[in-house]
């Protein structure tokens, strides 16, 4: 890991007017907690954003609808059938158009990395999350080159 990069991070954050909204979207409270964790491992960083959990596509919808949400790390597929991880990343960005969207999840096929692509997410990257690729979704670095 490229510890340069977490102090520009912690540089970055500490410069915002207001600490960002992170929301983690996944109906596996195991995923949520290890993502968690992996913010937890990078220290000041945890305490400089605002993290929130959901665990289906109701829950998500309705912290959108309440709270700008500025990183949204995004889980396919949900235990709501109607509703997947797209449905949400469409109305993410459809309500606030500078969000980072982060498809994460265990699907490999290329048409879903291109789905997620098209409808505007910021990278498609495989389970578990890793301290550089929130780094990097952080920093808002686009995260297509690693994955795709």
């Amino acid at each position: 890991m490229d510890y340069s990069e977490i102090d520009t991070l912690i540089e970055k954050l500490k410069a915002l007017k207001q600490k960002p909204n992170l929301l983690i979207l996944d109906d596996e409270s195991i995923c949520r907690m290890r993502v968690r964790d992996v913010l937890e491992n990078l220290g000041k960083i945890n305490k400089l954003v605002h993290v929130y959990d959901a665990s289906s596509y109701k829950e998500a919808i309705d912290m959108l609808n309440h709270t700008k949400i500025d990183y949204l790390i995004c889980d396919i597929d949900l235990s709501d059938k109607k509703n997947d991880g797209f449905s949400v990343l469409s109305k993410a960005l459809e309500k606030y158009s500078s969000s980072m969207v982060l498809m994460h999840t265990n699907r490999k096929d290329p048409e879903d990395i291109n789905k997620a692509k098209t409808l505007g997410a910021c990278g498609f990257c495989p389970k578990p999350i890793t301290e550089t690729i929130l780094i990097d979704l952080l920093l808002d670095k686009e995260l297509w080159s690693r994955f795709a």
